[in-house]
């Protein structure tokens, strides 16, 4: 009986390496180009927002008209396809998640064992 359980946790352990192995595959093979991606975006987008701002001073632009420039910039790109599907799906996920999260612990009240738990006198 021993030799089976042992055997079934190395197959499981196995099991759970190759699984790791592959998703550690995939997030390199995936998740490194976007992460370099995202990096060359941050620094272009540092670039352009130093020079953006230079030239602001430079043309003796006050501070509240570039402060006010910079928040409709900001506002226009948070106004678009991707970004208002992005907090969609972030918002859809957040419902299912309080969803499960309300069904699991309902679940968990009304088992057997917490009945037990309510009915024994203290």
């Amino acid at each position: 009986m021993s030799q089976r359980w042992l055997g079934r946790r190395a197959l499981r352990w196995v099991t759970v390496a190759g699984v790791g192995a592959i998703v550690a595959g995939f997030g390199v093979v995936f998740g490194l180009p976007l992460l370099a991606r995202g990096f060359v975006w941050g620094l272009r987008l540092a670039l352009d927002g130093v020079l953006w701002l230079a030239v602001a001073i430079t043309t003796g632009t006050d501070v509240w008209t570039i402060a006010g420039t910079a928040g409709r910039a900001v506002a226009a790109s948070l106004v678009t396809p991707q970004a208002l599907g992005g907090t969609g799906g972030l918002l859809v996920l957040g419902a299912l998640a309080v969803v499960g999260l309300r069904r699991l612990f309902e679940a968990n009240d009304a088992s057997p064992r917490s009945e037990k738990r309510e009915s024994s006198p203290r």
